[in-house]
């Protein structure tokens, strides 16, 4: 990431690495608690601000077994004791604080089609389900959640704002346009971006770069003059275990994309003066992603499954250039340089690692 001439790292905080059963009055794990020192005294080292999310779907499975998790409202409490151990642990070290990641694709992928955990759903949605609703637990599990959200907000200005940070929420939305200029589908259309923004936002996978622009404006129009982060955008690929490195690196359709999304980010904000403050790329390099397992690829960096060694995919040397066109002033490293690449275009040389 120093070598790409990136300024932050977002990372999420396991619930059950810093309180193993849930509940602070179970007590607390020192050696978690070290482990995300040590990485944020990495991340300092090398000049990267952290962005951090506080839970990303990890329920602990105490709670789970206790009284279902966010089926109950008894979450509401234990979560907010865990943010105020991270604000006080952390909060010196920490000013931007992200409460929840993408609750509405936990709660659609967990509770109405049971395809992630705790795989709960209706038969008639997924035969695989042995327990659960689908009518009714993603609207009581999305109420917990944001009840959560708002009570780890308010603790924060409450009782930690002399630490001088910001404490967001992730959202993952479409935008959507009308399929004619009909009023019915006109109305449609909007009644769709109301309720999937006010319910935390939908699925992933379209690629419509316009739709980032639109989505921004009226998210200011709507919502009000706020400050905004994009804490992920980019796009998968599928992962075909016969292709060459070569092959697997030539990603020419995800600089396309990031370039055409950024673009319209920068409309949004020279047109609209939309205030997007940060963007971050998903991904750094190819990971894990939940019930895709590794069969999907987002990385910038192409990760070897075999061996763990890192290759830079061509998107990784665009935005490495990219991010350095930004940031005229920061350093640079010699061990970046230019090479010829493909088509005679020049591209940015980066490190390959074995971790």
């Amino acid at each position: 990431m120093k070598y790409m001439n990136l300024d932050a790292y977002r990372f999420s905080i396991s619930w059950t690495r810093i309180i193993p059963y849930g509940k602070i009055q179970t007590g607390v794990n020192e050696q978690g608690i070290k482990f995300y020192h040590d990485l944020l005294d990495l991340l300092e080292k090398h000049g990267l601000e952290p962005y951090v999310t506080i839970w990303h779907w990890d329920t602990p499975q105490a709670l789970e077994a206790e009284y279902g998790g966010f089926l109950s409202r008894n979450i509401v409490k234990d979560f907010e004791d865990y943010c105020d151990f991270l604000f006080q642990e952390y909060g010196h070290r920490i000013k931007k604080w992200i409460t929840l990641n993408e609750p509405v694709t936990y709660v659609m992928r967990g509770y109405d089609e049971g395809l992630h955990a705790p795989g709960r759903c209706s038969v008639w949605a997924n035969r695989a389900c042995v327990a659960g609703d689908s009518a009714t637990e993603p609207y009581i599990v999305t109420h917990n959640l944001l009840l959560a959200h708002a009570a780890g907000y308010r603790l924060y200005e409450n009782k930690y704002k002399k630490q001088q940070g910001v404490v967001g929420i992730t959202i993952v939305t479409f935008y959507f346009l009308p399929y004619s200029g009909q009023t019915a589908d006109v109305d449609a259309a909007q009644r769709a971006l109301d309720f999937i923004i006010s319910q935390m936002g939908s699925d992933w996978q379209f690629l419509y770069p316009d739709g980032l622009r639109l989505l921004l404006e009226y998210t200011k129009e709507t919502y009000g003059d706020h400050v905004i982060y994009i804490t992920e955008n980019g796009m998968g690929t599928q992962d075909d275990p016969k292709q060459t490195l070569a092959a697997a690196r030539t990603d020419t359709m995800r600089i396309t994309f990031y370039n055409a999304h950024l673009a319209s980010i920068r409309q949004a904000m020279r047109e609209k003066e939309v205030k997007v403050k940060g963007f971050f790329a998903w991904s750094y390099a190819d990971n894990y992603e939940w019930n895709d397992g590794y069969s999907v690829r987002f990385g910038l960096y192409y990760i070897n499954y075999t061996d763990i060694s890192r290759h830079p995919k061509h998107s990784a040397c665009w935005y490495t250039s990219f991010c350095r066109r930004s940031q005229p002033k920061g350093p640079t490293d010699n061990n970046l340089h230019m090479i010829t690449a493909a088509g005679g275009r020049k591209a940015l040389r980066l490190p390959t690692a074995t971790v």
